[in-house]
């Protein structure tokens, strides 16, 4: 199913993360299609959000090799 999202209109990124997978849309019109197609595979529980500032910050300039 994850590949089947990866290449959704819109979709920009799928990963794995600890408690589950990030899809990233490129816009809130894209939503609906990615939701349908989660249901239809029988997931029963999604959680959306926003991007954090850290998030969109790394997204428009890039880490550039920054470290912490």
């Amino acid at each position: 199913m994850l590949d089947r999202l990866a290449t959704l209109p819109g979709v920009e990124s799928v990963a794995a993360e600890t408690d589950g997978h990030r899809i990233q849309v490129d816009g809130d019109e894209h939503v609906s299609i990615v939701l349908k197609t989660i249901i239809e595979a029988g997931v029963v529980g999604v959680r959306t959000s926003r991007p954090s500032l850290e998030e969109v910050y790394v997204g428009l300039i890039g880490d550039r090799g920054l470290e912490v």
